[in-house]
């Protein structure tokens, strides 16, 4: 699965499916934040895929640290786009013309 910060996936014509989140951290056992980031980056991917989604794009990061300094906890929120890629010649039985950034059913 094809996940980007940028808005567009070069090449690729896609209609946008919905919001995609994951989330990584917030337990209190101790977990680097590299750690949290993968984790939030592969729930944001499962949430995706269970959406049929072909990729995930303008995708941003937001991490939250709680807790004093015996209890620190991160927590890292991933969230995106999710788009499926349109195959020019069908969809939905239907031939789809790309017209700037929206496409038009025929």
């Amino acid at each position: 699965m094809i996940v980007t910060t940028t808005k567009e996936v070069p090449g690729k014509n896609f209609m946008i499916i919905g919001i995609a989140k994951g989330t990584g951290g917030g337990e209190e056992r101790k977990k680097s934040l590299s750690e949290c980031y993968d984790e939030a980056l592969s729930d944001l991917e499962d949430c995706a895929r269970q959406m049929y989604a072909d990729a995930v794009v303008a995708v941003s990061l937001s991490v939250t640290e709680t807790g004093g300094e015996k209890h620190r906890r991160n927590q890292v929120l991933a969230y995106g786009t999710a788009v499926s890629f349109l195959d020019r010649r069908n969809i939905l039985g239907r031939s789809v013309r790309p017209f700037g950034r929206i496409f038009c059913y025929l």
